[in-house]
């Protein structure tokens, strides 16, 4: 929920094209609903981690949410329970303990929230996997090398 007054708008930016890769131009514009309710519908590439952030534009001007960047991480589709659709509900206030988020589980059914510190350990747990099959990659690489040689 977020008060605007008449010729603010409010946008989402974050680290990836999709959500404008941090430039004011190609932000997503988000939509004003009943109760002051701000949506924005994004598609985004899964097994991967994105940092975002709302703002407020008026005149060409951004206003930014105050507070850390927020993040989410789309699962593998192939996960077990990982469903379609993410909704990521947040509060303007910049605190990312207070946002949650829901994920429709593969039957269709929301799943519960999680928390800011799940998500953390989610987005960790996918950063040490990939720098795994990285290193596992480099002694491959390193093998062939030598084996050259």
């Amino acid at each position: 929920v977020y008060v605007t007054r008449e010729g603010q708008n409010l946008v989402l930016l974050g680290d990836d094209d999709r959500l404008g890769g941090w430039r004011t131009p190609e932000c997503v514009r988000m939509s004003w609903t009943e109760g002051h309710l701000w949506t924005a519908e994004v598609e985004l590439p899964c097994d991967a981690t994105y940092f975002y952030k709302y703002a407020i534009e008026e005149r060409g001007t951004l206003t930014w949410q105050q507070g850390s960047n927020r993040l989410l991480t789309v699962p593998d589709p192939s996960d077990e329970g990982a469903g379609p659709v993410i909704e990521a509900h947040d509060s303007w206030d910049g605190d990312p303990v207070g946002s949650s988020v829901m994920q429709t589980t593969k039957k269709g059914e929301p799943s519960w929230p999680t928390s800011a510190e799940g998500r953390l350990q989610t987005f960790l747990a996918n950063t040490n996997r990939s720098l795994r099959d990285l290193r596992r990659e480099l002694v491959e690489l390193a093998e062939r090398i030598q084996d050259q040689d």
